[in-house]
């Protein structure tokens, strides 16, 4: 099968999508084709080349491109300009549309150290997001507790019970920057299960990262033949609701789930209980 394309798009397609593409590329060439073009291509600047040279990766054959270059269109298409102060052009995909907007480090000023900065400021971000949306989700491993535990702090989610944990069926997406996301799968009764720990770093949220994680957990479910999957939640019901699931009493819930540290106090009693059925959309 023919690795999807992503087409970042700008206007310019200078700096922060020729940034993008280099990024994607060197990353994740083996699962993405990448590339990149602008509503009104300019020149490729010479501050991004730099600033991506120094993390090895050379754009200094890059040529700035029109969207007309790509008559054929492209699966994913991400804009990455910024929606508060540029018009975000239009470009349809076959798959998806994404946006997700970066400051224009060509309008930085100030001496040549100080705009090369704001470059590499952008280039880190982009990189930060490129990990998030495209980096493999893959099964936690035991070297992962320590960071998925800093990850659980940070976001305000129960922790204390994974401490010496091997975060068996536990999923991770990591990046150059350290642990993005994380999410578990608890089993129980061999017929069951409890969605838990869903947490994103900062810098990798509006990424879709949360959903391709639940994702996992819910093909996990569906791989082991469980019969349900549960959950609590005391602030992200609207993002699980809009991804098919649904409020259940917790009363209602089986014996054996209720036994977890979860509903036994580890949340809230205010928490909402959700739940959703293997493999339903």
């Amino acid at each position: 099968m023919d690795r999807p394309l992503v087409l970042f798009v700008c206007t310019h397609n200078s700096a922060r999508s020729q940034m993008a593409e280099g990024l994607l590329r060197a990353r994740y060439g083996d699962r993405y084709r990448a590339a990149s073009a602008g509503t009104s291509p300019g020149r490729v600047h010479p501050l991004a080349v730099e600033a991506m040279r120094e993390v090895g990766v050379d754009l200094a054959s890059h040529h700035a491109k029109a969207v007309d270059a790509f008559p054929d269109g492209a699966d994913v298409v991400v804009t990455v300009c910024d929606g508060a102060r540029e018009a975000c052009p239009y470009v349809p995909a076959r798959d998806r549309n994404v946006h997700h907007g970066f400051p224009d480090p060509s309008a930085a000023e100030g001496t040549d150290a100080e705009r090369l900065a704001a470059f590499r400021t952008v280039r880190d971000s982009i990189a930060v997001w490129i990990d998030a949306a495209f980096g493999p989700v893959e099964p936690a491993t035991p070297d992962d507790l320590r960071p998925v535990l800093t990850l659980l702090k940070a976001a305000r989610l129960p922790r204390a019970d994974l401490a010496g944990s091997a975060l068996d069926h536990f999923h991770v997406v990591r990046g150059t920057a350290g642990l993005l996301g994380v999410v578990g799968l608890e089993v129980y009764g061999g017929r069951w299960g409890l969605l838990r720990s869903l947490a994103v770093a900062e810098g990798a949220r509006g990424s879709g990262l949360g959903g391709r994680l639940v994702a996992a957990v819910e093909a996990d479910a569906a791989r082991l033949g469980l019969d349900g999957l549960y959950l609590l939640t005391t602030t992200a019901a609207p993002f699980f609701a809009a991804r098919g699931w649904t409020g259940v009493d917790r009363d209602a819930v089986p014996e054996p789930v209720r036994t977890s540290t979860e509903f036994r106090g580890l949340c809230p009693a205010s928490a909402v209980c959700l739940t959703k059925a293997p493999g339903r959309a």
